[in-house]
């Protein structure tokens, strides 16, 4: 196989994990852990989970910025997934998590018990997400924090100063593009509901900074 269908294949698998984790987050919030669907949900994320880090393993999933990342690498978000990638940057808002990491080796049964947190979890100011998995026994499964603001504030790059009152060309093609976006999505559904609006404002933010960081990504 060749370094281009290796990289094709290795988008489309992080692609998949993104898709899968989220629905199977979101039927943990509907169904037990004896359930026939949730059995099959938390199967076929297993399946990718010990694909993805087979060789490695271990295979992480991060966000930042709106943005969705496994390993690191960027997974672009669509219009057509934009509200399963909306659901995992609301859960790892939700529980001030940067970052998970599945390791090789994880069972079913652990893995079950992380979704049930995930989901249907309380988080709190005294107790990480971490503290809850390591009292259920989950092992596998390492939430790292999210890093506070400030820091990120310290540490973010100052852009190139090109002048004042100027804006640079990709900022204004990825606002206008984002704008257009959203009056699109206000036709095509109607009144949009609290929650609906706000997986929108998360997705279009999204794909924003994805412009940004690849104006060709608007092509």
């Amino acid at each position: 196989m060749s370094d281009g269908s290796s990289l094709l294949e290795s988008r489309e698998l992080s692609r998949q994990l993104v898709l899968t984790l989220a629905s199977a987050v979101r039927t943990a919030s509907y169904y037990d852990v004896g359930n026939v669907i949730m059995r099959q949900a938390a199967s076929a994320l297993a399946e990718l989970l010990d694909r993805c880090s087979r060789y490695t393993g271990s295979v992480s999933v991060a966000v930042h910025s709106h943005t969705v990342f496994v390993e690191r690498a960027r997974v672009p978000a669509s219009v057509s997934t934009y509200e399963r990638f909306s659901v995992l940057v609301e859960l790892f808002e939700r529980w001030n998590v940067g970052e998970l990491t599945f390791y090789s080796g994880l069972r079913e049964e652990e893995l079950l018990k992380a979704l049930m947190i995930l989901a249907r979890g309380v988080a709190s100011a005294g107790t990480a997400l971490s503290d809850l998995l390591e009292a259920e026994g989950v092992e596998r499964i390492v939430a790292k924090e999210a890093e506070p603001e400030d820091k990120k504030r310290r540490t973010r790059r100052r852009p190139l100063d090109r002048g004042p009152g100027s804006i640079p060309a990709p900022s204004v093609l990825a606002y206008s593009v984002a704008a257009q976006l959203g009056v699109d999505l206000a036709s095509a559904a109607g009144p949009l509901e609290a929650g609906v609006a706000r997986r929108v404002r998360h997705v279009t933010q999204a794909l924003v900074d994805e412009i940004l960081h690849d104006p060709g990504a608007m092509l």
